[in-house]
């Protein structure tokens, strides 16, 4: 039997503009997930995001947070 323990956390986005908003996400969450909860919250478009973190780019096909070691930050 297969247990996984997913991390919910509390993640902050920057905006171009300089607005900071929280998000609350798990580490199972995949990038595009991420940036759909964007869309939900601040009406931004999913094609108009850019998730970056530690300078670089997350690719929202295939990257999950789990492998980014966000929650290590």
């Amino acid at each position: 039997m297969w247990f996984y323990s997913w991390i919910v956390m509390q993640i902050f986005i920057e905006t171009q503009g300089g607005e900071r908003f929280p998000l609350m996400v798990k580490s199972s969450d995949r990038i595009f997930n991420v940036m759909e909860k964007i869309l939900e919250k601040e009406d931004i478009p999913v094609h108009n995001q850019c998730l970056i973190f530690d300078y670089r780019r997350l690719d929202y096909n295939l990257t999950c947070l789990c492998s980014t070691k966000l929650g290590t930050r």
